[in-house]
């Protein structure tokens, strides 16, 4: 049994009761860790290691190999895998060119590297506890598995994951919506990350400057789908100084000092600010922020859905006059709704799955990446509906992402896509 040294033993504690309170990490359940070597993942190994003994659970680590600070990044994943192999914690290492995969896609090297790592951990649990084969190794499949592909679409986004202050994932503005909300996917395995309270205070100064909803201002969730994040009410420097006293080896990456980063300038320069000119630490207030903007969005998605379902006519359509009775947040709750259900519509029948395809992994990201229905565009589609209601205009219709176009005819709103 792993003995702790009393400070460790609390803070571990704490975890364990805020996992029992969110339902993370239960008895039984496989869990696949994401691990970079930077502080907070290692601590994540360690608390894993430690509540797998109190509760019995398998676990697999996942490190991504980023091949973008060359031999630091081979170092990291060195590092990882011998921490895993004293413990005798199967370990798996995805390698995958994400400035080459960026350039080809025409996405940002961040945004990226989020959507790898999210399929790589993904795809090592559904190989591990689903029996999927392993679609992510080009050869072959030992101890390490090697990959170029891009996957499906959080860890750590900013900086690549191996450092004490790494950083997370739900910050892209397209990602408001689409990562940081709880989906009804049921899942064999969870997928644990090292987020914690310093990583969502960021995320949601980062939404705000964005102009965010609600939504955006819940920050990172401790369960969103796979996805459970047991550190997310433990500060940063409760991380460090329990590591320290468990003689716990991290990993350091130089791109967290980086001022090219958003989120490093607000952790290095806007939180101190605050700090010095209001007088006291943002991080726990906006974590609280998070907590009581999540309780709203679960009551408004309720309403939302229910609107949503009344609204829709025997052709799976859109009422027009039913989306403009409601009050104006709603409606645009239930157009993202009518347009998130078409969109998965769509996919559930035209994706097939290819055995180790490059292509088609690329190919799944961007349909995502493209398709994201952003504010404006419900905001867009509700004004015209609106007019088509009043009986100013007669019709219309408005180009959306995807090859999506919104169609305001007859009463009725529906999605037509270009083939």
């Amino acid at each position: 049994m792993m003995r702790l040294p009393r400070r460790t033993y609390r803070l571990f504690s704490k975890v364990a009761q805020f996992c029992v309170a969110h339902q993370l990490i239960e008895p039984g359940r496989p869990v696949v860790a994401g691990v970079s070597g930077g502080v907070d993942s290692m601590m994540l190994l360690e608390f894993l290691h430690w509540y797998s003994e109190q509760i019995d659970f398998p676990i697999v680590v996942c490190h991504v190999n980023h091949m973008i600070r060359g031999e630091e990044a081979d170092l990291d994943e060195s590092f990882v895998q011998a921490c895993c192999q004293e413990w005798l914690i199967p370990f798996e290492s995805v390698t995958a060119p994400i400035e080459d995969i960026a350039r080809e896609t025409r996405r940002g090297v961040e945004e990226t590297g989020r959507a790898v790592r999210r399929a790589a951990l993904i795809e090592i649990g559904r190989h591990y506890f689903e029996k999927d084969p392993l679609s992510l190794s080009n050869d072959k499949h030992d101890d390490t598995c090697q990959s170029g592909m891009i996957l499906d679409e959080d860890l750590k986004d900013t900086n690549y994951d191996a450092c004490p202050s790494a950083k997370t994932s739900d910050d892209d503005v397209n990602d408001l919506n689409r990562d940081g909300a709880p989906t009804d996917e049921m899942t064999t395995f969870d997928v644990a990350l090292g987020h914690h309270m310093d990583d969502r205070a960021e995320s949601i100064l980062m939404h705000i400057g964005r102009g965010s909803g609600i939504a955006g201002l819940i920050g990172i969730r401790p369960r969103d789908g796979y996805f459970v994040r047991p550190f997310l009410n433990v500060r940063l420097e409760e991380l460090i100084e329990s590591a320290k006293e468990l003689g716990v080896i991290w990993r350091e990456d130089a791109t967290n000092v980086s001022s090219d980063y958003l989120r490093n300038r607000i952790r290095q320069i806007l939180i101190p600010a605050w700090r010095d000119v209001l007088g006291y630490d943002p991080v726990p207030r906006l974590a609280t922020l998070g907590d009581l903007a999540a309780g709203d969005e679960e009551a408004l998605s309720i309403f939302a859905k229910k609107a949503f379902i009344e609204a829709q006519l025997p052709d799976q359509s859109l009422s027009i006059s039913a989306v403009c009775a409601l009050p104006r947040g709603l409606a645009l709750r239930v157009l993202r709704l009518f347009f998130e259900e078409e969109i998965e519509s769509d996919e559930s029948q035209d994706i097939a799955y290819g055995e180790g395809s490059h292509e088609f992994y690329t190919t799944s990201i961007l349909a995502k990446d493209d398709v994201t229905f952003g504010a404006q565009h419900s905001v867009s589609i509700l004004d015209l509906i609106c007019r088509v209601d009043t009986g100013e205009i007669t019709g219309g219709a408005l180009d959306l992402p995807g090859g999506w176009t919104a169609y305001a005819k007859n009463g009725r709103l529906f999605l037509l896509h270009k083939e």
